[in-house]
C-alpha cells in the first residue's frame, strides 16, 4: 500500500508508565520490542502477552507514517481485542538529533562492549548498546516521519489550488 494513502486505524495502543496514561492512539500496526525479537501486531492478533525490552515501539498511523516511542526499560504488553495495552515504567521522547553524533555513540558502545571483563560490566554495556541504538533508531524513524508529513503538506497544498 502507498505510504501516502490513508489506512484504516484498526488497533488502539494504550500507554501506561509509572507517573501517568498517555492518551490512546488509534493505529493500523504496531511493532513492540519483545524479549524474544520484534512482533507485530495487526488488526484482530490473538491474544497475547509478551515481556518487552528496552527499544523502540514503531507505531503506524494515518497516512502510513510510523511514530517512534523509545521504552528506557522492560515492560510487559498485553494484546486482546485490538487492544495494546503497554505498561512500562520510562519511555523517552524521540527527538531528531544528529545521526553522526548518535552513530558515534553506538560504535563506542559496541567497542565498550568488546572489551568488558566481568559479568555486571558486560550487562551494563548491553544495556548502553540497546539504548544507544534504540535512540539512533529512532531519530531515523522521526526525520523519515517530519520528510512525509512535510511531502503531504506539499502534496494538500497543491490539490487545495
Amino acid at each position: 500500500m502507498d505510504n501516502t494513502q490513508n489506512v484504516p486505524l484498526d488497533v488502539t495502543v494504550r500507554i501506561l508508565t509509572a507517573p501517568k496514561e498517555l492518551p490512546a492512539i488509534k493505529c493500523s500496526q504496531i511493532l513492540l520490542p519483545t524479549t524474544t525479537g520484534t512482533t507485530a501486531i495487526l488488526k484482530n492478533h490473538a491474544p497475547l502477552m509478551s515481556a518487552l525490552d528496552i527499544g523502540l515501539v514503531r507505531i503506524k498511523e494515518k497516512h502510513g507514517i510510523w511514530t517512534p516511542i523509545f521504552i528506557c526499560t522492560g515492560g510487559v504488553a498485553i494484546i486482546r481485542k485490538n487492544i495494546v495495552k503497554i505498561t512500562i515504567f520510562t519511555i523517552e521522547e524521540v527527538f531528531d538529533e544528529d545521526l553522526d553524533k548518535l552513530n558515534k555513540l553506538v560504535e563506542e558502545a559496541k567497542l565498550e562492549l568488546t572489551q568488558v571483563k566481568t559479568t555486571k560490566a558486560r550487562l551494563d554495556a548491553v544495556l548502553k548498546l540497546k539504548r544507544s541504538m534504540g535512540r539512533y533508531e529512532g531519530s531515523r524513524l522521526m526525520k523519515i516521519k517530519k520528510a512525509k508529513l512535510e511531502e503531504l503538506k506539499l502534496k494538500n497544498l497543491g490539490t487545495q489550488k
